[in-house]
């Protein structure tokens, strides 16, 4: 298992990764590319909770 501050700093640079490769790919508009990202982080973050929730469910946790 990961820490919360790991989880952060995962999130964080997962952010940060995501917004340099969509401004190297031409999305100059912050407003597009922060509509972009908080998608994708939002996909991401619904990914961790489906894994918790489904690591939780399994028998002895």
């Amino acid at each position: 298992m990961i820490s919360s501050n790991e989880a952060k700093y995962l999130i964080r640079y997962s952010v940060k990764s995501l917004g340099e490769i969509g401004y190297q790919l031409g999305f100059n508009d912050p407003l597009l590319l922060a509509s972009i990202l908080r998608n994708q982080v939002a996909i991401f973050l619904h990914s961790i909770e489906s894994s918790f929730f489904n690591i939780m469910r399994q028998p002895g946790n």
